[in-house]
């Protein structure tokens, strides 16, 4: 939980979208020195009933099997792994534009990217991804991370070098 991965907007943006998708629950795992502003970010918003900060875990893909969508706020990545690991369990992903993911996310076919870094255009991709069939991003989804697969990559490589 540090700067560069935004929770703060990532908590703006899911109060912002709760107000019409009171169902839904957020779930933010790991640890960091930001993690006491955060407690008091969701007091303040009234929604410690809704969003849990539940620390460090090891089992990350058992928090994804049991979600709807994934969503990353974060300001500056590399090319964020968890994106393809949620894509791989058939998680739409909801993103800031970060680099990387415009190569891998396709607006409305597996997951969208926000256009600006601010909880109203958050909450508005969030809410585009609510409104559709879950269905209908989970192949797209599996899809995507395929072509990331090691052997695929190993084979492109292998293409382009011989």
């Amino acid at each position: 939980l540090v700067e560069q991965k935004n929770h703060q907007l990532l908590i703006d943006s899911f109060a912002e979208f709760n107000k019409t998708n009171s169902a839904y629950r957020l779930i933010i795992l790991g640890s960091g020195p930001l993690l006491p502003a955060l407690k008091d970010r969701i007091k303040k918003l009234n929604l410690e009933d809704k969003i849990f900060l539940l620390g460090q875990k090891r089992n990350v893909l058992e928090y994804m099997f049991v979600s709807d969508f994934f969503v990353m706020a974060s300001r500056i990545e590399g090319f964020p792994i968890v994106c393809l690991e949620a894509l791989a369990v058939g998680l739409p992903v909801v993103s800031t534009r970060v680099a990387g993911l415009d190569e891998a996310i396709i607006d409305g076919y597996n997951g969208y990217l926000a256009e600006e870094e601010s909880p109203a255009s958050m909450a508005e991709v969030m809410q585009k991804v609510a409104s559709r069939d879950p269905g209908y991003f989970s192949r797209n989804c599996k899809a995507t991370a395929q072509k990331y697969d090691i052997s695929s990559v190993i084979n492109q490589l292998t293409k382009v070098m011989f």
